[in-house]
C-alpha cells in the first residue's frame, strides 16, 4: 500500500526501515520484513528514473520500545532475574541517534534499488550485557558461587524461530560508500516471475499458520 501510494502521488524518495531479522528469516517477524524488502525491490525496478525505493537495514536500537536494555533495567528495579537465551547469544546494537542518522543520510544519497546498513561494529554478547548492567546498577550477580548476590541471570533457551546470531547481509558482502559508516549490501536479486505477476501474488498472499510451510511457499515465489 505504501509503495502504491508512493507511485500514485509521485513520491521521489520512498525508504523502508528493515531489520537484520530479514536476512534468512526464521520466524514470521523476520519473514514480514523480508517480504517488505522484496516488495520495495519489485517497485524499484518499475519506478521512473527520478523516483527511488531504498532499503535501510540495521540491528537492535538500544532504548527503543521493546529493546532488551530497558527491559533488563525494569527487571533489575524489580529485583527479578534477567532472562538470557544463551551464554553465546549475540545481537547488533546501535543508538537511536545512529539509527536516525543512517535513515536520514541514506534517504539523501541512497540510490534506487539499493539496500544499506550501518557499520554497527562487533555484535554484543547478551549475557555479558546483562552482567554489566547489573554491575552498572551497583549490584552483584547471584549464582552458585555467590548465592547471596542481588540479581540472577537465567538461561532460558532459544524460542522457536529465534537465532543465536543475527546477520546484516547475505554472505557479508558489504561495499563501502562515501559515508565511512554506511555500507551498501551487494545483493543481486532476481525473480522467478514477472514484476507485475509478483505484485498480484503479494496482494493475494495468505499467511500460513505453520512457518515452515509458509516459507516453502515464499521460496517458490522468489
Amino acid at each position: 500500500n505504501i509503495c502504491k501510494l508512493g507511485v500514485k502521488y509521485k513520491v521521489t524518495n520512498n525508504l523502508l526501515v528493515s531489520t537484520d531479522k530479514a536476512v534468512k528469516p526464521k520466524n514470521f517477524m523476520g519473514m514480514s520484513k523480508y517480504l517488505c524488502e522484496k516488495i520495495y525491490q519489485i517497485y524499484s525496478l518499475l519506478s521512473d528514473k527520478n523516483k527511488k525505493f531504498v532499503v535501510v537495514r540495521f540491528g537492535n536500537v538500544a532504548g527503543s520500545k521493546g529493546s532488551v536494555l530497558p527491559f533488563f533495567q525494569k527487571l533489575i528495579h524489580k529485583n527479578q532475574p534477567l532472562p538470557v537465551t544463551s551464554r553465546k547469544a549475540t545481537r547488533y546494537l546501535m543508538s537511536i541517534r545512529e539509527a536516525s542518522d543512517l535513515i536520514i543520510k541514506a534517504s539523501i544519497f541512497g540510490e534506487n534499488s539499493n539496500t544499506y546498513v550501518l557499520d554497527m561494529g562487533e555484535p554484543k554478547n547478551i549475557y555479558n550485557l546483562a552482567f554489566n548492567l547489573i554491575k552498572f546498577n551497583g549490584l552483584s550477580l547471584k549464582n552458585k558461587s555467590n548465592p547471596t548476590g542481588d540479581i540472577e541471570i537465567k538461561i532460558v533457551g532459544l524460542k522457536k524461530g529465534e537465532k543465536l546470531h543475527e546477520k546484516l547481509a547475505y554472505h557479508n558482502n558489504l561495499l563501502p560508500t562515501k559515508h565511512n559508516k554506511i555500507y551498501l549490501c551487494n545483493e543481486i536479486f532476481s525473480f522467478k516471475k514477472t514484476k507485475h505477476e509478483l505484485i498480484n501474488i503479494m496482494k493475494n498472499l495468505k499467511i500460513e499458520k505453520d512457518f515452515k510451510k509458509f516459507k516453502n511457499k515464499i521460496d517458490t515465489i522468489f
